[in-house]
């Protein structure tokens, strides 16, 4: 039996699409692994990861512990959470978080006090143009309920970082070059919308006009 003109048409479209996301530079979100060594850190220290990827850290010592976001942001089971006594209760092996959104996340063990670090930069497209060119600037794939994203951007010739975009529930939004040529750095942060509590600023990721 031949396939149908519409049916051809159909797969050729479906290959195209497909090629113009491997163009446009869709990735697939990954897991990004932190171990628990020596009673007494996190390693890697500092984790890089990016916006849609998991971290997964693995208790590779010898007792228990846990992993507590300074944002509030997540929080593993701590392994005294039963209120049977005498109940053994086993070490808590892995546990995972995906980060949606871009910031400098700092989180801690309570059990003993070590921390560590997650960066999730923000994104930055096309990363050159020139001064009509419409830029996509994404800080995250999704913004947790209760929280809010600001981004802040410094221009050329500037010294510091402006805020651009404050307070948002979306995920990305249009850029334009207001300052001519040179290079333009944005920076972006997670920031709890109640207590206004804020990770660090993530970044700088730039574009260059010319």
């Amino acid at each position: 039996m031949g396939i149908s003109r519409r049916t051809r048409g159909a797969a050729v479209a479906a290959v195209i699409a497909a090629g113009q996301l491997l163009e446009a530079g869709v990735a697939q979100a990954a897991t990004v692994s932190v171990s628990i060594v020596n009673d007494n850190a996190f390693s890697p220290f500092k984790a890089k990861a990016q916006q849609g990827d998991t971290v997964t850290w693995t208790n590779q010592s010898s007792r228990q512990h846990n992993v507590t976001s300074d944002l509030g942001l997540f929080r593993s089971p701590r392994v005294d959470d039963s209120n049977t006594p005498g109940q053994h209760i086993q070490p808590l092996t892995s546990y995972s978080f995906q980060f949606a959104s871009s910031g400098k996340y700092t989180y801690v063990c309570t059990l003993d006090g070590f921390r560590g670090v997650v960066v999730v930069p923000l994104k930055a497209s096309p990363a050159a143009g020139g001064t009509t060119t419409v830029f996509t600037i994404t800080w995250a794939t999704s913004v947790p309920a209760g929280y809010v994203e600001d981004v802040q951007v410094k221009r050329p010739g500037g010294s510091v970082f402006k805020d651009w975009r404050v307070g948002q529930t979306g995920t990305s939004a249009t850029f334009t070059p207001d300052r001519g040529a040179g290079t333009y750095s944005f920076q972006a942060r997670l920031r709890n919308a109640s207590t206004g509590v804020a990770s660090s600023w993530a970044g700088p990721r730039t574009i260059s006009v010319g």
